[in-house]
């Protein structure tokens, strides 16, 4: 009979001689890695104290006082090590860019959230940096300039009217309420109609949440107890946990929505394109006119005006499923 004392020896020996080999074999990593300025071991250790034992409500205040303290400490950059892995934060924002000019590619744990709930190739994901230039210009171009602004503001007073009538007869009942809830709904209605020029009467037909929002929570729920189990992080233990399927029916739900958006753009498009035609005897949407429609239409509504225009190469055109997983990362 082996006995169990010894048997607990040789588990505890072997794991320790593969810690030692892993260490040994990445040497120059760790060594490199401790020279980087950053926070020390007690300031990561009271992090990952207060994100297990204390409230999910409390976890982005900590997060960004911790942020914040390294800021101030670190101005250019700092590193975070997440068990044996080691995590930088660029705050530099001319260092960022000198970085993004050359090198796209991150850690495979920054694609956790977004390869699980995104379950698509996006701008945060996108390594080829001249496809990701031409989408960043296309992002600048219809978001970052007057004439979108302006249009920014009408939106936003409308919503904020809806908003306030919604909240009037709760602030008249004389009792309280919590109105959160509310305004984040408010708030996402703004961002579905500045990115995609819809106007789906989301607080309408919503009362104080939204499918969308929910399917987010979710995901980023079951994100944070992942970072805060790392064993979790394992794709085969995750997979035989609870929070695998909860995390697809996020995802199932998020994608629905942006399918749906995308389809009533594309069906807008092409009814304006058939106007057009009838008018003109003509299709007039070439490159040209596209570009200069582009200031007046939203980012989604330009990537399909693209999809459907044959004078745009197809490599500098955005798939429909890409867009759809665009869609999901910006809302």
């Amino acid at each position: 009979m082996f006995p169990s004392g010894l048997l607990f020896v040789y588990l505890v020996a072997t794991l320790g001689s593969l810690i030692a080999l892993y260490v040994w074999k990445h040497r120059r990593y760790y060594y490199l890695g401790y020279q980087l300025p950053g926070s020390t071991l007690l300031n990561i250790g009271r992090l990952f104290y207060l994100g297990i034992f204390g409230s999910m409500e409390a976890l982005p205040q900590n997060l960004l006082t911790y942020y914040e303290d390294e800021r101030t400490k670190h101005p250019s950059l700092t590193k975070l090590w997440y068990g044996w892995r080691l995590g930088i934060i660029i705050l530099d924002p001319e260092l960022v860019q000198k970085i993004y000019q050359s090198h796209l590619l991150k850690d495979t744990a920054f694609y956790i959230l977004s390869d699980s709930f995104i379950n698509g190739r996006s701008i945060f994901q996108d390594n080829d940096l001249r496809r990701w230039k031409i989408h960043r210009k296309l992002i600048t171009r219809t978001s970052f300039n007057m004439a979108v602004l302006k249009s920014l503001v009408k939106i936003f007073h409308k919503e904020t009217l809806i908003l306030t009538d919604k909240l009037a007869p709760l602030a008249l009942d004389g009792q309280p309420f919590e109105p959160m809830n509310r305004i984040g709904l408010a708030g996402f209605s703004m961002i579905v109609r500045s990115m995609t020029s819809l106007d789906l009467q989301i607080q309408r037909n919503f009362c104080d949440n939204h499918p969308f929002i929910r399917a987010f929570d979710d995901a980023f729920d079951i994100h944070m107890i992942r970072v805060l189990n790392p064993w979790l992080l394992m794709p085969t233990i995750f997979n035989l946990s609870r929070y695998k399927k909860q995390l697809m029916d996020a995802s199932t739900q998020s994608r629905a929505f942006a399918e749906k958006v995308v389809a009533e753009i594309k069906s807008k498009v092409m009814q304006e394109n058939t106007k057009r035609e009838e008018s003109f005897g003509r299709f007039q949407s070439n490159s040209e006119d596209v570009h200069e429609d582009n200031i007046q239409h939203s980012l989604a509504e330009v990537i399909i005006r693209d999809q459907l225009n044959p004078n745009i190469p197809t490599e500098d055109v955005m798939p429909p499923e890409e867009l759809i997983s665009e869609i999901i990362t910006m809302l």
